[in-house]
């Protein structure tokens, strides 16, 4: 799944890497994955608002888009 910075509401591309770090499945099924999200602007250095509302908008759409729960 690709989100655009439009999508994030800002006007540089806010994402340098994303990584899955991490994945499991329990006994009754259900997987976990666990991603490293490195947000980055050439233009200069971002505020901890900024992050926190780009993960925030991150969370939102992977959880609307995707039907997952969030931990």
């Amino acid at each position: 799944m690709q989100f655009s910075a439009g999508q994030m509401g800002v006007k540089f591309k806010p994402f340098s890497k994303v990584t899955l770090i991490d994945n499991f499945t329990n006994k009754k099924g259900m997987t976990s994955h666990c991603y490293r999200i490195a947000y980055q602007s050439m233009e200069r250095s971002l505020t901890d608002e900024e992050i926190n509302e780009l993960q925030r908008n991150v969370r939102d759409q992977v959880q609307n888009k995707l039907n997952v729960v969030l931990r």
